[in-house]
């Protein structure tokens, strides 16, 4: 008999079950591909900000935390679909940290327990927590209720400095040696 499933989205959502059965986040990455409402709220947001938006949905189990804590190199927006969770955010504590071009790693509970959240409190269905690019956050679901949120992310490299990565090695002129007369001029020789 011809089975008409297609193999590896089965395996992938047979895994995603086995991981939140061992209490370990679900992560579904561009949900808009499958859910029109959200491509559709990615374009006009896209659209209003002038720069990409993404989109992924975090299934989370009852008691347990998706991330570490963490900065990203994102402005986010997350949407609570159903179920709470509980969210510390805290600003940067550096000029290091202040709109940081990549994601941080993990960050351990020492390295917290020295930082005060900026907001810190339950986050239920409907309600909406935007976190600033750089913005360590750290999040656990009650014991007795899942998870489910969408995160929109805005500003992924595009920020001035992305711009000159991509614009000075094309151009030509900023790529000859530095004469003496551009060194004295500086001020450095």
């Amino acid at each position: 008999m011809y089975n008409d499933i297609h193999r590896p989205q089965f395996i992938n959502a047979l895994y995603s079950v086995i991981e939140v059965q061992l209490g370990r986040s679900v992560q579904l990455v561009n949900p808009q591909t499958f859910v029109d409402r959200v491509w559709y709220l990615c374009e006009v947001l896209q659209e209003m900000f002038g720069c990409f938006i993404g989109a992924n949905t975090y299934l989370t189990p009852a008691g347990s935390a998706g991330f570490a804590p963490h900065w990203d190199e994102i402005d986010a927006f997350l949407l609570q679909l159903e179920g709470k969770k509980y969210w510390k955010v805290c600003a940067p504590d550096s000029i290091n940290e202040k709109l940081p071009r990549e994601s941080s790693g993990n960050f351990t509970d020492d390295d917290m327990k020295i930082r005060k959240p900026t907001y810190e409190g339950w986050i239920e269905a409907g309600d909406l927590l935007y976190i600033p690019r750089g913005f360590i956050h750290q999040a656990t679901t009650s014991n007795d209720v899942h998870s489910l949120h969408i995160t929109i992310s805005s500003g992924r490299h595009w920020s001035f400095a992305d711009l000159m990565d991509k614009l000075v090695p094309e151009a030509v002129t900023t790529r000859k040696s530095l004469g003496d007369e551009e060194i004295t001029s500086s001020g450095n020789a």
